[in-house]
């Protein structure tokens, strides 16, 4: 210890000589600091290590408050709040030990009792053989308003995100995902953290990720081909066709950081139906409420709002389609706790009316009309009908009406099916098939019902038939909306339409 001293003794002499030479008065030395710290913006300090205050800047009273001599002499636990005590008291000993710490965040208490939010960082000083601790609190208020409103901000747009109806997705510069919106979540079942910080190939919810890597390796690379389609999987095994447009993340220096899609799920609309227009009331003619369910359900999952009019009660119907999440409006004169129960055509289209007028895209099922029709004369029905295609078309709606042909009257079908127009894919006429393009449109359900991707090449080895032929025969069920066609890159893959399945089952049926 002792050869210590007399090395730092040492050190200062050596200090003293060299400012000596340089020309420098102590005095003015002394002077020149003690305007610095005067005149800093920070709080300096100084406490005994029993946390007795020996010095405090002048600042401190423009920060705090407190003139110097108020401060001068008293305990610095006065002016730190207790929850914050236990950390101070952590870095002290620290320092003691001889440690070195870095500055950290904490609080004073202002004059009036409110915290100053401030970044502390101090040091052990030897004066007179007696150790101080020399301390500097800078005010971080702007700071940390700052960090604050850039937090409410980033919130914000989080939360404009999730809230829209589009699927949204992002790639970093290295091809891994590094934003899943709510919407995909809603689509595809899978969650932000299973998707997030994972590349395509990792993943099961994209059903073409090869291509998908290629596309963002080619714009990693300065190209920007086009990519449309984006096919997933959903984590209940279906598949989900989304309508995507795709731009260039940039950051303020216009350098690329990412890959942004914004898309549509465009699956059941477009791909099989033919597109549902909003404003539109559809008649789904058929004994079975399943057809109807099945395409009210993927609907209701592709950001339309559904409300189902039934006999039925919802749990039922959760039992055949377990992933349906509308609201249910029950017909029946009974009075059942927790279930919206209707019983007349006045009420039953007001209910339809409320919905309409208050969701983003409603959607409404509207099943077993002919309970109405048992209950009140057909032309107080068709009225209510009349009324409630106005409320349809007004609010951009769009109705499924369902009707099951064996119980209703055909004079009564006719006049409805002249207010409300079937859906495309049960507009059938008398379609006339050949036996080679009934063959055809076969073999393309057996695959799309195994999953497996039916493309030109493979009609042509399984018929044995040319491309030529191919082309055509395609080309025919194509016109006849029997089958649509979708583009993988430079593949072109072949599916049946609902207006397809409906021919083979009635076929069969004959």
């Amino acid at each position: 210890m002792k050869d210590g001293n007399k090395k730092q003794n040492k050190e200062t002499s050596t200090s003293a000589n060299q400012i000596k030479k340089s020309g420098t008065n102590y005095k003015d030395l002394t002077e020149g600091f003690k305007l610095i710290i005067e005149n800093t913006a920070d709080i300096i300090f100084q406490v005994t290590l029993t946390g007795k205050i020996t010095y405090m800047s002048p600042s401190c009273e423009r920060i705090a408050d407190y003139k110097p001599e108020e401060m001068i002499g008293k305990s610095f636990t006065k002016f730190v709040p207790k929850k914050e005590l236990p950390r101070y008291f952590s870095k002290i000993k620290e320092m003691i030990s001889g440690k070195k710490i870095n500055s950290f965040e904490t609080y004073v208490v202002h004059k009036d009792r409110h915290l100053i939010p401030v970044e502390f960082s101090g040091q052990i000083v030897k004066i007179k053989n007696k150790s101080f601790i020399n301390g500097v609190l800078r005010d971080i208020t702007k700071r940390k308003k700052a960090e604050m409103e850039l937090f409410r901000t980033k919130e914000f747009l989080q939360n404009v995100i999730d809230s829209a109806t589009e699927f949204i997705l992002t790639f970093d510069v290295n091809g891994k995902i590094s934003f899943w919106n709510k919407s995909a979540e809603r689509i595809t079942g899978f969650k932000a953290q299973q998707i997030i910080g994972r590349q395509p190939t990792m993943l099961e919810v994209f059903d073409n990720p090869k291509e998908l890597e290629d596309y963002l390796n080619k714009v990693s690379e300065g190209e920007m081909p086009t990519f449309d389609d984006l096919l997933l999987k959903t984590k209940s095994g279906r598949k989900k066709l989304i309508k995507t447009t795709n731009s260039i993340i940039k950051s303020k220096g216009e350098q690329p950081t990412g890959i942004l899609f914004i898309g549509k799920d465009i699956s059941r609309e477009s791909e099989t139906h033919g597109k549902l227009l909003p404003g539109a009331s559809y008649l789904i003619i058929n004994e079975n409420i399943e057809p109807a369910l099945g395409l009210f359900t993927d609907l209701t999952i592709s950001n339309h709002d559904g409300l189902l009019i039934t006999r039925d009660s919802l749990s039922k119907i959760q039992s055949i389609f377990p992933s349906i999440d509308v609201d249910v409006v029950e017909l029946t004169q009974e009075n059942i706790q927790g279930v919206d129960c209707v019983y007349d055509p006045d009420t039953l289209t007001a209910k339809i009316e409320e919905f309409s007028s208050k969701h983003f895209r409603p959607i409404v099922l509207f099943d077993r009309i002919d309970y109405l029709l048992s209950n009140f004369s057909f032309e107080k029905v068709i009225k209510a009908l009349y009324k409630i295609n106005d409320i349809i078309a007004l609010n951009n709606a769009i109705l499924l009406l369902r009707l099951n042909p064996t119980i209703i009257d055909k004079r009564q079908l006719a006049i409805i099916e002249e207010e409300i127009k079937k859906l495309p894919s049960q507009r059938m006429e008398n379609i006339k098939l050949e036996d080679e393009l009934y063959d055809i449109l076969t073999y393309v359900y057996k695959q799309d019902k195994r999953n497996i991707l039916v493309s030109f090449q493979k009609v042509s080895r399984e018929f044995s038939i040319s491309k030529a032929t191919t082309a055509r025969r395609v080309g025919s069920l194509k016109e006849k909306d029997l089958i649509f066609i979708k583009k993988r890159g430079k593949a072109k893959t072949m599916h049946v339409s609902e207006k397809g399945k409906v021919l083979l089952h009635k076929r069969k049926a004959v």
